[in-house]
């Protein structure tokens, strides 16, 4: 063969479907096995590596420039009802910065929401095929089962990961966000997993969430749960023989192993602790459970600090310093204290451009995922701040508008009209 043939073989080679593919993979390596499990996070607090967690995301939004300036996905991603919510968002953000009681504090806050609006639309050009949202898919199974196996381990070593002692987090450092972040992955994850191995990895997902003791995380996934079962994503008979058969073999493990009876008493020192959480009633009766007495206070305080501003809100940054030590803890009291009228519109109105159209084998999930959004709002006020989220609301998006397997991506199918 000739140099010039073997060139030309090259240049064909190169610019097979195959290498760009490749290409095209590499950012839902880093998104999956980075961001999503917040390994960036660590890393970095670690002082493993210098590079932020800013760096990353900018890493991801450049890798998916050549994606995203294509004909056909950019029209696509256009279309979607999730881009507009996001161009909405950042005009209640840029009024939001214009009324800030301290511009200049809020400088930093402001960069961040408009950088991860930025991550949002990048991850939609990432997600624009239905082959890559089934990569990232099976990506996020393992990256639920290492978060899973990281919580166990810092159940039996605490104080390995988390911030809070006696509560395990893995890599997430938080147990919160630990515990959200296991749920948006089983939700986004569970079509790629066989049906007849569903429910263990949900009940390991579970498993995941209940050691991380964080409240509003069993609630959510309890929840979730109910929805998955309820569209039919999990068989509820699979379930029950889950249990059932995890705990005869849990059983006969600790009656024939003395190591196993070793861990099970490290497992349950750490019983009296998630009591002591679950009993919320009694506990804030009696103004013992101090991080549910500081919650309602924070609540208060937001519907105190809302009725000043009730049409515009108090701007960027308006739960920040406003005489108390914690956030809201609620994302809907948090955009209603700094957005007015638009900030009670904002989350909600995200949930619903999830879904939008949507249509496809896909759709339940999009639901469930949208659910989750709303359930999860009620317990946390970071979640615009939480990577894991954006992923989330870019795969559970173009998964909704995915047709069938047999038909054209969605990127193709705007193509053609």
């Amino acid at each position: 063969m000739s140099l010039t043939a073997s060139l030309q073989v090259a240049t064909v080679e190169l610019s097979a479907p195959g290498l760009w593919q490749w290409y095209h993979r590499g950012p839902l390596l880093v998104v999956a096995f980075i961001i999503y499990t917040s390994l960036w996070q660590f890393l970095f607090l670690s002082s493993l590596v210098p590079f932020p967690p800013a760096v990353w995301v900018g890493a991801v939004i450049l890798l998916a420039l050549p994606r995203l300036l294509s004909g056909p996905t950019f029209g696509f991603i256009i279309s979607l009802p999730l881009v507009r919510w996001a161009m909405a968002y950042f005009v209640v953000v840029a009024l939001g910065f214009l009324r800030s009681p301290d511009p200049g504090a809020a400088v930093g806050a402001f960069g961040i929401r408009m950088l991860a609006t930025l991550f949002l639309v990048a991850l939609l050009a990432l997600c624009a095929d239905p082959d890559a949202c089934r990569f990232l898919q099976r990506c996020l199974i393992i990256a639920v089962l290492i978060g899973v196996g990281l919580n166990l381990y810092e159940l039996l070593n605490p104080g390995t990961f988390s911030l809070v002692f006696g509560r395990a987090a893995g890599l997430y450092l938080n147990p919160n966000t630990s515990g959200s972040a296991l749920i948006a992955g089983m939700i986004l994850a569970i079509d790629e997993v066989r049906p007849r191995w569903r429910s263990q990895f949900a009940c390991l997902a579970g498993l995941g969430v209940v050691v991380t003791a964080s409240r509003g995380a069993m609630v959510a996934y309890f929840a979730v749960l109910l929805a998955l079962l309820w569209v039919g994503k999990v068989d509820g008979r699979s379930l029950l023989r889950t249990l059932g058969g995890t705990g005869a073999m849990v059983v006969a493990v600790l009656a024939l192993s003395p190591r196993a009876r070793d861990l099970l008493g490290a497992v349950l020192s750490a019983g009296p602790l998630l009591l002591q959480r679950l009993d919320v009633v009694n506990q804030l009766v009696a103004e013992r459970d101090i991080s549910a007495v500081a919650r309602v206070e924070a609540a208060r305080l937001a519907w105190q600090t809302a009725g000043e501003h009730p049409l515009l809100g108090g701007g960027l940054n308006a739960t920040v310093d406003w005489g108390l030590a914690i956030g809201t803890h609620n994302m809907y009291l948090k955009l209603m204290v700094e957005y007015g009228v638009f900030g009670v519109l904002l989350y909600p109105s995200l949930a619903v451009a999830i879904v939008w159209r949507s249509r496809g084998p896909y759709r339940t999930t999009a639901f469930v995922f949208a659910w989750f959004l709303l359930i999860w709002g009620m317990f946390s006020h970071n979640v615009f701040e939480e990577r894991h989220f954006y992923l989330g609301a870019a795969l559970a998006a173009c998964l909704a508008a995915t047709r069938p397997a047999t038909g054209p991506s969605p990127a193709a199918t705007h193509r053609a009209a």
